[in-house]
């Protein structure tokens, strides 16, 4: 699958998250091959075992992360920020964030925060560029602990 560029490709391979039904009939459930560290609002942490993100994508991050266990990197790459939210670009009210379709996940959040340079790890910004995903540390206002399957948005 080839990542959509820009928001009107990106409704029309992806849907409307506006629209009702959107989040019953796009976002899924997937189980990980490796369990992942989620730290909510109030500092809890929680232990993962499944993640949910658009249905067209499902395949796509089980393989990511399949290959970062087979390549034993999972301590490279344990943290997880999140993929499913409809809000809009931190910062952008008037831009919904790629969040709101279920194709971008957010990783290593702590270390990596929005406008720094974080310390992703090169075999991780690897792993998912090569299937499709943009690393959001190489945009202008970095965004290091972010991944999305789109292009020009």
């Amino acid at each position: 699958m080839t990542p959509p560029v820009g928001y009107n490709q990106i409704v029309q391979m992806f849907g409307n998250p506006t629209q009702p039904g959107f989040e019953a009939k796009y976002v899924v459930p997937i189980t990980l091959p490796y369990p992942l560290i989620f730290e909510d609002a109030v500092g809890v942490r929680h232990v993962l075992l499944k993640i949910r993100c658009h249905k067209f994508l499902a395949g796509e991050i089980q393989a990511c992360f399949q290959e970062i266990k087979d390549n034993n990197l999972q301590g490279l790459c344990g943290y997880f920020g999140g993929c499913y939210n409809v809000r809009p670009v931190r910062g952008v009210k008037t831009k919904l964030s790629t969040h709101a379709w279920a194709i971008a996940l957010d990783l290593n959040p702590a270390t990596n925060p929005l406008g720094s340079i974080g310390d992703m790890d090169h075999q991780i910004i690897e792993i998912w560029e090569a299937h499709g995903f943009e690393w959001g540390g190489r945009w202008k206002r970095k965004d290091p602990q972010h991944f999305q399957f789109a292009r020009g948005y």
